[in-house]
């Protein structure tokens, strides 16, 4: 029961993140930037 009261919390806050983190890379990639996720995991360097 915990569990589904944590998802169903974290479920809009990561929506929010996912679209700012968008915008963001838009921005950047705009103005020719590199820009990397700041959760994203580098599996190949």
């Amino acid at each position: 029961m915990i569990l589904v009261v944590i998802g169903l919390f974290l479920f809009p806050v990561l929506g929010v993140l996912n679209l700012i983190f968008c915008i963001i890379g838009g921005v950047k990639a705009s103005s020719g930037e590199a820009f990397r996720c700041p959760f994203a995991l580098r599996l190949i360097k």
